[in-house]
């Protein structure tokens, strides 16, 4: 197989990538199958499940049969004491792990500290993930 590529690209360097997009998508879908869960993978599913949960307002007089909104924005401390129920000071490491883990989910993140609306007045100014790009450039 080399040599037959060689033959067709004498010098340089060989294409070493799938052009046929269904292979492509094979081989995306068995190396996905193959890769060990981290505990970020696992952390990112924790998160995600509670974003995505209905945002409760606490007064025990929710309507259940209305349109809760689920979150829309949060930020690293949030989480450390909302999801994981942890309180006190972040470790460093832990602030790594959940960094990573809302790369996994996707959200988009501030490039720097804010201070926003929802969260500000409570954790104060943080970087924040917001569901929607859109609402990242209005702050």
């Amino acid at each position: 197989m080399y040599r037959e590529m060689r033959t067709k690209t004498p010098i340089g360097d060989l294409p070493l990538y799938l052009s046929n997009k269904d292979a492509a998508a094979e081989a995306k879908v068995i190396q996905e199958s193959k890769r060990m869960e981290t505990a970020e993978d696992a952390l990112a599913a924790e998160i995600l499940a509670w974003l995505d949960s209905p945002v409760v307002d606490g007064d025990g007089f929710d309507d259940p049969d209305g349109v809760r909104p689920v979150h829309e924005e949060t930020c690293i401390n949030q989480i450390w004491k909302e999801v994981l129920g942890r309180s006190g000071s972040i470790p460093h490491n832990e602030t790594i792990k959940i960094g990573k883990a809302m790369q996994i989910i996707g959200w988009y993140r501030t490039p720097g500290p804010i201070i926003s609306p929802k969260l500000g007045k409570k954790y104060g100014r943080c970087r924040v993930y917001f569901r929607d790009k859109k609402m990242h450039t209005l702050l």
